[in-house]
This record gives C-alpha cells, sequence and structure tokens, in this order.
C-alpha cells in the first residue's frame, strides 16, 4: 500500500545543556508548539535513541494505525 497521511506529530528531544529547562517546562512548551502549529501535535521526551544530544532533535512519528488496526506510514515532513 501507498503512503497514506501527512505527518501530524512530533517527539521533541531536547540537548543535554537544556534538558532541565525544558523538561521543567513540558507543559507549556507543549502547549505553545500546539498553539504556534495549529493541526500539529508535539510531545516532549528525556532522551532519543538517535541524535546528537548537544543539539536539539526533533523526530517525526512516521506511522499510525488505520481503521483496521493496519499500521501504515506517513508522508514524510
Amino acid at each position: 500500500m501507498g503512503i497514506e497521511r501527512e505527518v501530524l506529530e512530533f517527539i521533541i528531544v531536547p540537548s543535554s545543556a537544556k534538558r532541565a529547562e525544558v523538561l521543567a517546562a513540558k507543559e507549556r512548551m507543549e502547549a505553545y508548539l500546539g498553539n504556534r502549529f495549529p493541526g500539529y501535535s508535539f510531545k516532549v521526551a528525556q532522551f532519543a535513541p538517535v541524535g546528537d544530544e548537544e543539539e536539539f532533535c526533533i523526530l517525526p512519528v512516521m506511522n499510525f494505525l488505520d481503521g483496521e488496526g493496519v499500521s501504515r506510514m506517513c508522508t514524510p515532513p
């Protein structure tokens, strides 16, 4: 099957230098990003299995379950 829809959700992982500050304001940052980019959702996470700890890492959530419970891939952002 082909690609089904656009990416609508992102995971934000702060740099190690900013991690404590960002996690302390996690809900506020998620709300700010959601208001700034309507139609998209954001989650702040402590760490990511990929990327560089010296920079923020933004990971798109690239899959979703369709109405039949089958995992599908999204269009790359």
